[in-house]
């Protein structure tokens, strides 16, 4: 059985871990959902350069 105090330390090591986020989500997205997002990328980066 694990004592508190290694237990809290333990807990302590995994609050200081980053969260998976966007990068994780694009390893488990279909190709067809990546496409996309660059798409919509560019499409952004184009209206940007538009707007100036």
């Amino acid at each position: 059985m694990i004592s508190f105090n290694a237990f809290k330390d333990s807990v302590s090591k995994i609050k200081k871990m980053p969260l998976p986020g966007f990068e994780a989500q694009l390893k488990m997205a279909a190709v067809e959902r990546l496409e996309e997002l660059q798409r919509e990328s560019l499409r952004k980066k184009n209206l940007a350069r538009q707007l100036l």
